[in-house]
């Protein structure tokens, strides 16, 4: 190591954009939550532009950052959570596959009783008669539960299977992110069990980097690519000599479901749960989450995991984002205003205005 040169230009050359990097952690670093994570995905190519966790530590205060309950050595963003009703799009393009039909709509009583279980939708309301896009606008539960018993278990595990749920992503030998858990067909044995799923409960896990690159689906024309981080390698000529690129692509959906979906996603934004995350400068799809844990705090309230995923603008998507809470109250009033922001900010600095 005495002989190695520091100041050769030999090294790596990552994804991330330290201006979109710098956005992304300024919001959420200013906002009320204290454990979370934000992904941001380039659409066409899956790069990864930006990827933050808090709370974070330094080498200057390791010892601190050790006794620290809230773990700021864990990677949020590659560690595997409850997902809630951003699962409820997967669960729409499987049914649309499998020859849903777009124009049958639901009751919504504000509850469902399958097998002694009781299901029901945010505080029990009654969405009445409810379409697909009236469905994700209201985040309706009981829509998602009879479309996912019409459509089968194994039909939507194939679906999420192709939208990355399950698998994990290995950025580099030493960084990788969990796998989660997509539940198989022997888990998932009941109509109990698959209406858990069916609003992204139940035993399903996944990854804030997952849920990046599942929305970036319905931004990327229905092509799955598995994001990356490292770009190429660069010699001591500051030249580079490898380049790398997602191993993983494929087609997830036609464009008929991806369409159909996106369509409902922007709706979301004008009239849905999604509203607070609209930004003022540019158009964005997106949907929220507050998923039950299972877990309660010292107060015996159960601890909510929230989550606002979207996509920008919405006519010729560039980014994808993910915003994470691991201890939120309300995605639309934790997570969306992080969006926006966020939106709002990249849009002043990197996409130049439609004439």
């Amino acid at each position: 190591l005495q002989n190695y040169n520091y100041n050769t230009p030999a090294g790596i050359k990552l994804t991330i954009d330290k201006d979109i990097q710098h956005i992304a952690e300024t919001a959420i670093k200013s906002s009320s939550v204290s454990c979370g994570a934000v992904v941001i995905l380039e659409c066409a190519t899956a790069e990864i532009r930006a990827i933050s966790s808090i709370p974070s530590y330094t080498v200057k205060n390791i010892e601190e950052a050790l006794s620290d309950k809230n773990l700021p050595f864990l990677n949020r963003a590659l560690s595997a959570y409850p997902v809630g009703s951003v699962f409820k799009p997967v669960i729409a393009v499987s049914a649309i596959k499998n020859d849903f039909n777009l124009s049958d709509s639901f009751e919504c009583t504000g509850s469902l009783t399958l097998g002694g279980n009781n299901f029901s939708c945010y505080n029990h309301t009654a969405h009445g008669r409810v379409d697909l896009n009236l469905a994700i606008e209201k985040s309706c539960n009981t829509f998602f539960i009879k479309t996912g018993l019409i459509t089968g278990y194994k039909n939507i595990y194939e679906t999420a299977e192709l939208f990355g749920f399950g698998k994990r992503t290995e950025l580099c030998s030493t960084l990788i992110s969990e796998s989660g858990n997509l539940p198989d067909e022997n888990e998932v044995n009941s109509e109990a069990s698959l209406a858990n799923i069916c609003f992204g409960q139940g035993s399903l896990l996944a990854t804030p980097l997952q849920l990046a690159a599942a929305y970036n689906v319905f931004a990327n024309n229905g092509i799955y690519i598995e994001p990356y981080i490292l770009k190429e390698l660069i010699n001591a000529d500051g030249k580079a000599y490898a380049y790398y690129k997602s191993e993983d692509t494929h087609y997830v959906a036609d464009k008929t479901a991806i369409e159909t979906i996106t369509n409902c996603l922007y709706n979301n934004m004008l009239n849905g749960t999604g509203v607070n995350g609209k930004p003022e400068n540019v158009s964005a799809a997106g949907k929220t989450a507050t998923a039950q844990t299972g877990r309660y705090n010292d107060k015996g309230e159960e601890i909510l995991c929230t989550w606002f995923c979207g996509y920008f603008p919405f006519e010729n998507p560039q980014y994808t984002v993910v915003v994470f809470n691991e201890n939120g109250k309300s995605a639309s009033e934790d997570c969306a205003p992080i969006f926006k922001e966020i939106a709002e900010r990249i849009t002043e600095l990197k996409i130049q205005p439609s004439k």
